[in-house]
């Protein structure tokens, strides 16, 4: 599907489910090839996840659930109002504009 977002998930808790919405099937993946994705996004702190490991591989870390609390580095983006677009404009190199 040309120009459209791509995404795989890992979750330790939910190995498969159905998107009612796209009525596609996914499949949980594994975290070693984590460097080969843009971002990652965690939007959920489950204590099975080592979240220094991730933001030492990742290039990029959006926390939408506070999972890197204390934790500072270049690729961090901690939760905000305009974490989507901020997310946005260092994949894509986009300018902000205000709501």
């Amino acid at each position: 599907e040309e120009n459209k977002a791509k995404f795989d998930y890992n979750d330790p808790h939910v190995p498969k489910f159905h998107n009612e919405l796209n009525d596609k099937h996914y499949t949980t993946v594994g975290l070693e090839n984590i460097e080969k994705y843009d971002a990652v996004m965690i939007i959920t702190n489950h204590t099975a996840y080592d979240y220094k490991d991730i933001l030492k591989r990742a290039k990029l870390v959006l926390d939408t659930r506070h999972a890197c609390n204390g934790m500072v580095a270049e690729n961090l983006i901690k939760s905000n109002f305009l974490s989507i677009e901020m997310l946005m404009s260092k994949i894509w190199k986009l300018e902000l504009t205000e709501f």
